[in-house]
């Protein structure tokens, strides 16, 4: 015998097979086949002095162990990020429902009617103006979600638009009022860096009480 295989018996087909299946580390699945193959495969060499094929079988299961790390290497470092690009996106999927829930109701609130306290009727206009709401960021709590505070929503303007989050949410929102125009904004942390993602929707009203809606959502650092 010479060099693990025996000269009086044939080469094992099973230690030629793992250790071509250990190569092609491409397919993920192979080198972890090859390898359990290559095991098998020097297991049968070992009990029978008339098969050969000791030295690809140990080849086998050293490729495979190493084409298993470099495979499913490759593997996490593309669905590692893709993951946290998809709940970053699921995060961020809030942000679409709330700020058009923001504008339909301006767009509601612009073409009712609306009068002084003397009775006077007054022009098409937006509410005025909120603060940002919550006032805390809601990276600064332990799940990165504020929680659902009925207090935070009672500024006049919130009230008006019947606009309120009864549930953990990861941003926070803005009413920005220039009489005619207005902007629906939020802002979010969502790595907890101190710089925050901007996420904006605007409206435009008309002297006779019709709005429109951007078509789009403005976004700046979105994935922050």
């Amino acid at each position: 015998m010479t060099n693990g295989t025996s000269t009086s018996g044939k080469t094992s087909g099973l230690a030629i097979a793992a250790l071509v299946l250990s190569i092609l580390i491409c397919f993920p699945l192979f080198p972890l086949v090859g390898l359990i193959l290559g095991i098998v495969a020097m297991v049968k060499i070992n009990s029978n002095p008339n098969l050969g094929g000791k030295g690809l079988a140990i080849a086998a299961i050293i490729v495979g162990g190493v084409g298993i790390f470099i495979s499913f290497g490759v593997t996490a470092a593309v669905a590692i990020p893709a993951f946290i690009s998809y709940i970053r996106s699921a995060k961020q999927a809030e942000v679409d429902g709330r700020l058009h829930e923001i504008a339909r109701s301006a767009q509601s609130y612009y073409g009712a009617e609306h009068m002084t306290a003397t009775g006077a009727a007054l022009p098409p206009q937006f509410p005025a103006s909120t603060p940002v709401t919550p006032e805390r960021s809601c990276a600064e709590n332990a799940d990165g979600r504020c929680q659902p505070d009925p207090a935070a929503w009672q500024n006049p303007t919130w009230q008006a638009l019947n606009f309120s989050i009864s549930e953990p949410h990861y941003y926070r929102y803005q009413f920005v009022s220039e009489g005619t125009a207005f902007t629906a904004r939020a802002l979010g942390d969502l790595d907890n860096d101190g710089i925050f993602s901007t996420f904006e929707l605007t409206g435009q009203g008309t002297p006779d009480g019709r709005v429109t809606i951007s078509p789009g959502i403005f976004e700046n650092l979105p994935t922050e």
